[in-house]
């Protein structure tokens, strides 16, 4: 598997994984 497309992925689910703490604080 790629490598680049890897760190994209980890990337994209710790910033929504963020954005839902963010909002579980929020609420």
């Amino acid at each position: 598997m790629n490598n680049q497309s890897n760190f994209q992925i980890a990337t994209y689910f710790y910033i929504s994984t963020q954005i839902f703490i963010h909002f579980e604080q929020l609420i």
